[in-house]
């Protein structure tokens, strides 16, 4: 593989999982837009809401430790090709985390019809766009040199 098919594969495994995110937050947006007007909580306050916040919160932190741990793992890998390779594993793991939280958002969305919950989501595609891969932030969170050329190949293959 080489450095540009690489970096290629990586942005279509981040936009794949943004859009499903929007899509799907859309989808539900339009279904549940009628029902939201008949839809009234009896409660003052929705309890599903903090616990919402704090499960999104300790997902967030949950994610952030488990990348920065792979990460860490990958820099001390031998080659180039073991480092991109955890690299990869430890960012789909943490936009993985961050999908499960957007899908959470529009499933009480969709339970509940509050309003509130597609916040969730909109938080969620925001980090995603802060997280968006470049090779500029790989090579500085790995420490690596080099990976200018994209004709370069990465390991033997």
């Amino acid at each position: 593989m080489t450095v540009g098919a690489y970096f290629r594969s990586l942005t279509v495994l981040h936009a794949a999982l943004l859009a499903g995110q929007l899509l799907f937050a859309c989808i539900l947006f339009v279904v549940v837009r009628q029902q939201v007007r008949r839809m009234v909580v009896a409660l003052p306050v929705n309890p599903w809401l903090y616990v919402a916040l704090g499960v999104t919160f300790a997902v967030l932190a949950a994610a952030h430790f488990v990348y920065r741990s792979r990460v860490d793992r990958a820099r001390e890998k031998e080659t180039l090709a073991d480092q991109l390779t955890a690299y990869r594993t430890a960012f789909a793991g943490r936009d993985m985390a961050l999908n499960s939280l957007s899908t959470v958002g529009n499933i009480l969305f969709f339970l509940c019809g509050n309003t509130d919950y597609i916040a969730i989501t909109g938080m969620a595609v925001l980090i995603f766009a802060v997280w968006w891969p470049t090779k500029a932030k790989v090579k500085d969170v790995l420490g690596l040199e080099g990976l200018d050329n994209p004709d370069a190949l990465i390991g033997g293959s």
